[in-house]
């Protein structure tokens, strides 16, 4: 969390408008492999009521690293993919039936949602056990 936060400048940030924020969240899978934080600047569109990602901090530890590169790929994708199943993605139904049933109409978030920033601080731990990437991202 420290890392994430000192990168991310979390102690400075300022809010500009009810409708702008900050988070961090942490994550560890099964309280036994990697770790991974993560700092974001947000703000909602207050007549649509969508939510813009403008930067992502995060920083993993997840033991020795076998490819630093290959840890933060999977990290920034994980990121990704968080942002759109908690800002786009659905299934719709009615009181009775699912009513949405096709790929093309489902919702995800596009290349032009994509937060500007996203940096991720691989915490390099050599000697220590490997940990694995996937699941904490």
């Amino acid at each position: 969390m420290q890392t994430a936060t000192d990168a991310f400048g979390w102690r400075k940030r300022q809010k500009r408008s009810p409708f702008h924020g900050f988070g961090m969240a942490f994550a560890r899978y099964k309280n036994l492999g990697a770790y991974c934080a993560a700092c974001m600047e947000i703000s909602v569109d207050q007549n649509t009521g969508r939510i813009t990602v403008h930067r992502v901090q995060a920083a993993a530890d997840c033991g020795e690293v076998v490819s630093p590169n290959g840890v933060q790929n999977q990290i920034e994708g994980a990121i990704i993919q968080s942002l759109s199943w908690c800002t786009r993605e659905e299934v719709t139904n009615d009181q009775t039936i699912r009513t949405s049933f096709d790929w093309s109409a489902y919702p995800i978030l596009h290349f032009l949602d994509i937060p500007e920033e996203i940096d991720v601080i691989v915490e390099e731990q050599s000697g220590q056990s490997f940990l694995g990437v996937a699941e904490c991202g």
